[in-house]
């Protein structure tokens, strides 16, 4: 909320407007002309941008990233393909404005390429071929046929005790539970289901003791098989309700 940044007052800000984790939000373009004009009012401000899963859009336009829309380059984006390709990858980069490039270069101009050359030029073909931008394609297919089958399982299940945000982007989405269990409560009975399960306040940095209206838990789908996915629903019935 630009209000709080206002107040905070902060000369870096840490953004993932792609695909917020944990809601799942995308950023709209009206907040990303804020942020860039925020930034442009202050002597050191910078924003950094981290697109960590921007390659996963389900029939949605892509909104353009900051970095692409920044002019008085205030924007560090940075990227990375571990998950696009795999988490063992390993390779990452970033996206400096010129007068951090400039010092960068300046600063750390004997540093020594920590990843495999070979990686490097395997991705640099990868890329260059076209076949990464097929593979991307291809697994944004697997992973939204993944998703609208959860989606599916989970309301066919639990009907009016459970409402989606269904944001057609990313490798997870927020589902919002109406039980009377506390979080303790279905944290504890996961267990005994042989479920692993992250409710959002495991994300909070504050821990509110109020027993909330919905128990909120972040659903991913990149790794469950579609063969599991009816059951693990059933698992995890039994463990809300």
């Amino acid at each position: 909320m630009i209000n709080d940044i206002e107040a905070a007052d902060p000369e870096f800000l840490f953004i993932t407007p792609s695909h917020q984790f944990p809601t799942g939000n995308i950023m709209p373009i009206s907040r990303r002309i804020e942020l860039l004009n925020w930034a442009a009012t202050g002597k050191n401000r910078y924003i950094i941008e981290d697109d960590y899963d921007s390659e996963f859009k389900y029939g949605t336009d892509n909104i353009p990233s900051l970095q692409s829309l920044d002019r008085t380059q205030r924007v560090i984006y940075f990227g990375a393909f571990s998950k696009t390709l795999l988490p063992s990858f390993r390779i990452s980069y970033m996206v400096l404005p010129p007068d951090l490039l400039e010092l960068y270069q300046h600063n750390y101009s004997d540093r020594i390429q920590g990843c495999s050359s070979l990686q490097l030029y395997t991705l640099h073909y990868f890329i260059e071929s076209g076949d990464y931008a097929k593979h991307i394609k291809r697994m944004n297919q697997h992973y939204n046929k993944k998703r609208k089958q959860l989606v599916n399982e989970l309301h066919l299940r639990f009907q009016h005790k459970v409402r989606i945000q269904d944001v057609p982007a990313g490798l997870h989405f927020l589902a919002e539970f109406d039980t009377d269990k506390s979080y303790n409560a279905i944290r504890t009975k996961a267990i005994e289901e042989k479920l692993e399960i992250y409710t959002l306040e495991h994300f909070l940095l504050k821990k509110d003791d109020r027993h909330p209206e919905y128990n909120q838990i972040v659903m991913g789908f990149a790794n469950i098989q579609e063969d599991d996915i009816s059951e693990a629903v059933d698992r995890l019935y039994r463990g809300v309700c």
